[in-house]
């Protein structure tokens, strides 16, 4: 377990899908800003720096 919220569990979700920050933020009605920093967040609970480091470390830890 990585301590992920609702919240950034959703967004590392639509993330996986393809969407950018911009479409994250309008799906979820956020800010631009509080999506990057969800996304900030989610990069250091699973140690990585990328969205596509987070997405592959999310399918192979089967967190999605």
């Amino acid at each position: 377990d990585y301590g992920l919220t609702e919240r950034e569990q959703k967004i590392l979700e639509l993330m996986a899908k393809g969407l950018i920050k911009k479409q994250i933020a309008e799906e979820l009605a956020l800010s631009y800003h509080t999506v990057d920093t969800h996304i900030r967040n989610i990069y250091g609970k699973l140690h990585v720096h990328s969205d596509a480091g987070a997405v592959g470390k999310a399918v192979s830890e089967r967190l999605l």
